[in-house]
């Protein structure tokens, strides 16, 4: 969606099993973050989520970065943009009542990252793919 999400962790790493850590960072609210340790210009460094959100899909690529002269100061350093996957869910609704008698039902799904659905639904109702949270 292009929207930052805070809450991150990624690890920097020397090799591209990524089994040396060198730093890590965990972004913030805006979904940036900058990790902290300097690299060595001409080393190439690989970068990987170690944590994903709550309500989102950790992302297993590793993405490669390879440091130069013109990325290495903090005024050209090189950006990776990473976007996350929202894990999503079915929602199973089943209404029912003491005297048997369902009608008129409705029912209201909506998150801040969602569109508002109201639908009239049957006493047993599934709705696909809903953000997890």
């Amino acid at each position: 969606s292009g929207i930052g999400v805070g809450g991150a962790v990624y690890g920097l790493y020397s090799d591209s099993a990524c089994a040396s850590l060198y730093d890590k960072l965990t972004t913030s609210a805006d979904g940036k973050g900058t990790f902290a340790k300097s690299v060595d210009v001409g080393k190439t460094y690989y970068i990987k989520e170690i944590t994903a959100p709550t309500g989102y899909e950790l992302d297993d690529t590793v993405y490669p970065v390879i440091t130069n002269e013109e990325n290495s100061t903090v005024e050209t350093a090189v950006i990776q943009t990473i976007y996350e996957d929202a894990v999503k869910a079915d929602l199973k609704i089943k209404k029912s009542s003491t005297d048997g008698i369902v009608s008129n039902l409705w029912f209201a799904i909506s998150d801040s990252l969602l569109a508002t659905s109201t639908t009239q639904f049957q006493p047993i109702k599934t709705a696909k793919r809903l953000l997890k949270v």
